[in-house]
Order: C-alpha cells, then sequence, then structure tokens
C-alpha cells in the first residue's frame, strides 16, 4: 500500500468505520512497517490526548455542582446537551492544542533557543585582528547587542576562512535575534563558497533547517534534516532531525503548516 493512504486508512481505523480488509491491511502493516508503525503511534496519541481531554472534566460531577439543590425535570435536557457540548469543544481544543504544539513548525522553531548549542565564540584560527573581532563579536551577542554583533564580524572576509565560518555563524544568530530569518539564510549561504569544516558541518545543517523552517522552504528543509538524520558522523540533534522529518510526512503537518 502506498504512504499517502496511511492517514486515512489509520483515522477509520480509530473511528471504527474500517472493513474488515482494510483492518487486516493495518494489523499487517503494524507487524511489518516500522514507518507505519511510527504513524500510528502518532495518530494513536492523538487520539489518547483526546480520550483524557475528555475525561479531565467530569459531566455527572458538574450537573450536580451547579444544580445542587435542584431535582432533575425533562425540562433539564437542553441543559444537559448544552454541559456534553461544552465538554466537546474543550476536548477538540485541548486535541487542537496539542496537535499544533507538536505538528506547528512556528511553534517549535520558536522555542529554539540559538545560542544554547553554540560554541563560546573564541576563534581558534584567523589573524589575531580578526580572532580578537570575533570574541567581542560573540560578547555582543550574549549580551543581546545584536546590531553590534553584526557590525563586528561584517569586516572578516573569505581570505580568512577560519575566523569567516565563525564570523557567519555569529551573524546567523544576530539576524535570527533579530527576526531576520532571510538575512539568516544569506548569512549560511555565504559559506557555501569555502569547505565547511566536519565538525561545523551539524551545527550549519541544524541552523539551515531552523532558518528553512521558519520560512516555509519545506524541501530545502528536508535537506538539512535529512543529513542531520543520514550523514551526520555525530549525534548531534539526530533524533530530533529523525522526529521532524517524521512528523513533515504526517497529514497533521500540511494541516498546521
Amino acid at each position: 500500500m502506498e504512504p499517502d493512504r496511511w492517514d486515512p486508512l489509520i483515522q477509520a481505523y480509530f473511528e471504527g468505520e474500517i472493513s474488515a480488509d482494510d483492518r487486516k491491511q493495518v494489523e499487517l502493516l503494524l507487524e511489518t512497517t516500522p514507518a507505519f508503525q511510527e504513524k500510528y503511534q502518532q495518530y494513536q496519541a492523538a487520539y489518547l490526548h483526546l480520550h483524557e481531554a475528555a475525561h479531565q472534566i467530569d459531566p455527572e460531577a458538574y450537573r450536580q455542582a451547579k444544580l445542587k439543590d435542584m431535582a432533575p425535570k425533562k425540562g433539564n435536557m437542553p441543559f444537559r446537551w448544552a454541559v456534553a457540548a461544552s465538554i466537546l469543544l474543550l476536548a477538540g481544543i485541548f486535541l487542537w492544542w496539542q496537535l499544533r504544539a507538536t505538528y506547528s513548525s512556528a511553534a517549535w522553531v520558536a522555542s529554539y533557543d540559538v545560542l544554547a548549542d553554540f560554541p563560546d565564540g573564541s576563534s581558534r584560527s584567523g589573524t589575531q585582528q580578526n580572532q580578537s573581532l570575533i570574541e567581542q563579536a560573540n560578547q555582543a551577542l550574549t549580551a543581546g547587542e545584536y546590531e553590534q554583533c553584526l557590525s563586528l564580524v561584517q569586516p572578516i572576509s573569505v581570505e580568512d576562512e577560519g575566523a569567516y565560518l565563525e564570523a557567519r555563524l555569529l551573524a546567523f544568530q544576530a539576524h535570527w535575534l533579530l527576526g531576520q530569518p532571510e538575512q539568516a539564510l544569506n548569512s549560511l549561504q555565504a559559506l557555501e563558497q569555502l569547505p565547511v569544516p566536519m565538525a561545523s558541518q551539524p551545527l550549519y545543517h541544524w541552523f539551515k533547517a531552523l532558518v528553512q523552517l521558519e520560512l516555509g522552504n519545506w524541501d530545502e528543509a528536508r535537506l538539512a534534516l535529512r543529513w542531520l538524520s543520514e550523514e551526520n558522523p555525530t549525534s548531534f540533534y539526530q533524533e530530533e532531525a529523525r522526529t521532524w522529518l517524521n512528523r513533515m510526512d504526517s497529514g497533521w503537518f500540511d494541516w498546521f503548516n
């Protein structure tokens, strides 16, 4: 079965609206296809969230609290329907929020701190003058002086390859934190004119994945994430990359992005 049929098949399975043949197909795929198992578990988690949300509110307890001194009457049926509708609405909102937090690239990217994984900023190569500029730029970035950081790294040219690499990565972070994703991407693309050392490749591809997700360039984001997942010589954000590749293959990703 083609993967593009998995989403409606799994949805029908959970809703109980599935033929006997399709049910057997689901069970067979669960036993033999890891990618299908992953997608099934995503749907399972979503339905569990809905179930938990629905049971966090006890309709009977709610009715007793509101109608403590009132005996049940036929005229209360509209009220009961209103309570039931409210419960379903709250459960739907809770499920929507959970799914959005999982599948919205904007929510995920916004939660990431680009400073968390960056090196200490002290240049170990290049001229002494450029090493000093890199150190000052890193201090400015840490202090939240992003424009100053950009000004300090601007004079560093590609002729000084070691310092230039650090300068462009610092420029990426400054532009990113200023809310300038296109300029941040330009800072990374400037590195394409020189070989990026293997030690810096994971961070370079991680930053590229982030900015491409922010800009909505899904194919380019997949390329960077796939490198982290399949070609990455380290474990740096390898699992996160695999998780997001799986999310991007889900129908929920298209819905929330």
